[in-house]
């Protein structure tokens, strides 16, 4: 089953996720969207089942603000409770914050090594795998020092 789902522009990121993934046991598990259309519609079309358990937005999409999409997906009442993250390199705490007031779950810092891909790919497979619930509050305590939990 595919549990995470990846709104990204740059394949190379895509590359380096797949690759902690796969360090982690989690071979076939990423679905990768280009476009914030793609997966809107995509998402909605599975609704109500066979949803991704965690969904990483890319903050700076072409054409597009990874901001939007999280406050999209915070309106619709069949995905708001799926933890998503604003995924970047940035690291302005105006982006940190504007994500959280969108009802991001968190926003991750792209790792500048291969080690940090796998540890973001190990922190999300373990978010996957705990119990769902109807909100989440805050981030898994793992992730913490890659996310801003949400106050």
């Amino acid at each position: 089953m595919k549990w995470l789902y990846y709104l990204e522009n740059e394949e190379d990121d895509v590359i380096l996720m797949r690759t902690g993934l796969s360090r982690v046991g989690c071979r076939d598990c990423l679905r990768w969207f280009q476009a914030g259309r793609d997966f809107k519609e995509t998402l909605l079309s599975l609704l109500p089942t066979q949803l991704p358990k965690v969904i990483l937005i890319d903050l700076k999409l072409n054409g597009e603000c990874g901001l939007d999409i999280a406050a999209w997906l915070a309106e619709q009442p069949g995905l708001r409770h799926i933890p998503a993250f604003v995924f970047s390199s940035g690291r302005l705490m105006h982006e940190i914050v504007a994500a959280l007031e969108k009802n991001a779950m968190g926003y991750l810092f792209k790792p500048s090594s291969l080690e940090g891909w796998v540890e973001i790919a190990q922190n999300l497979k373990g978010i996957s795998e705990a119990a769902p619930c109807e909100s989440w509050a805050a981030p898994a305590s793992s992730i913490v020092e890659h996310a801003v939990a949400i106050p």
